[in-house]
């Protein structure tokens, strides 16, 4: 009678072992076979950027993450458009502009009006080696024609070297003094020079919402300060 109840014990679990094992070679051939419904197992679960979280799957990333994200598009966002940017005084100095030569003959001093200008791109070199150069210009604008040196000689009786000066009847040939330099970029950038010596020029608050260059001789308000 035990023998029977063993036998038949026996062959329960047997039939059970087979209905098991067929059940889950089912399941991993209808995942192989993309039937619906089977779901994807845990290896397809983590390549899809996927975690189980109390018995449920759910996106990596969900909505409200902080991580939600990706660093490339924090980076894209954060880029500033190239603008073209200009800075120039708005009120020249006046000053005397001199031409001077070795042996003085020629010499001309004439009243003139001193204007800075400077053209950059607000991300410089930041934004990459097109970006990075920056023109700066010196403007002398003479008022009237001036007076120019005509005569030199050393006067014994007075001891000392005189100087002949007439009106000049025409106005000195100025051209603008241009240098080109590097802009650094930003708010805070600054101005070197092409062989990568500092200048003076430096971007600044100007106190007000706006910004200015300073370290030249005129102070140089930038023109479209909302580009920076």
């Amino acid at each position: 009678m035990y023998r029977n109840i063993l036998s038949k014990s026996l062959l329960v679990l047997i039939i059970l072992n087979v209905l098991f094992l067929s059940g889950c070679v089912s399941e991993r051939q209808a995942r192989q076979a993309g039937i619906p419904g089977a779901g994807p197992s845990k290896e397809e679960r983590s390549d899809a950027g996927m975690k189980e979280q109390s018995g449920s799957i759910i996106p990596m990333f969900a909505e409200g993450d902080a991580s939600d994200e990706s660093p490339a598009a924090t980076t894209a966002s954060s880029q500033k458009t190239p603008v073209k940017m200009v800075a120039e005084a708005t009120e020249p100095q006046m000053g005397t502009y001199q031409i001077n030569n070795i042996d003085g003959i020629g010499n001309w001093n004439v009243e003139a009006k001193l204007n800075e200008r400077i053209e950059f791109w607000n991300v410089g070199e930041a934004g990459g080696e097109k970006y990075a150069e920056a023109i700066y210009t010196q403007t002398w604008i003479p008022i009237g024609n001036g007076r120019i040196v005509t005569e030199v000689w050393f006067n014994k009786a007075l001891n000392k070297t005189v100087w002949h000066r007439e009106d000049s009847k025409n106005p000195p040939d100025i051209q603008p003094k241009v240098e080109r330099l590097r802009f650094s970029g930003g708010t805070t950038g600054t101005f070197h020079q092409l062989d990568g010596s500092p200048t003076k020029l430096k971007i600044s608050s100007d106190g007000s919402g706006g910004y200015i260059i300073t370290g030249a001789n005129l102070a140089m308000p930038v023109l479209n300060s909302a580009g920076l």
